[in-house]
């Protein structure tokens, strides 16, 4: 439902705009792992890849699908993390294909 009232005020007038800032969850911010977040959101798209799926953010729920409800510190921790896991995922493959050749 949040989700509504962040796009309708996106597409007001300048002057009539509500603060992004009104829209941050203090709780959310506080207390929710934004590490499992992102590892859910991960796991999604790896999973979609993995089966030739289309990704479709929204048959699932995480807050990576709504950043607009954390402040701009929270944020950059939730990118961060989803950062470092396809580093990880980027590192993992390059490692099995220089198994793979050296097998070769």
């Amino acid at each position: 439902m949040m989700d509504y009232f962040f796009l309708a005020n996106k597409q007001k007038p300048r002057r009539e705009k509500i603060k992004e800032s009104e829209f941050y969850n203090d709780a959310l911010n506080r207390d929710v792992d934004l590490k499992k977040q992102a590892q859910i959101y991960y796991q999604e798209w790896q999973s979609a890849l993995r089966h030739g799926k289309t990704f479709d953010r929204h048959s699932f729920f995480t807050l990576y699908n709504y950043p607009w409800t954390l402040n701009a510190y929270r944020k950059a921790e939730l990118f961060k993390t989803i950062a470092n896991n396809d580093r990880y995922d980027f590192i993992g493959q390059a490692l099995l294909s220089n198994l793979t050749n050296l097998n070769a």
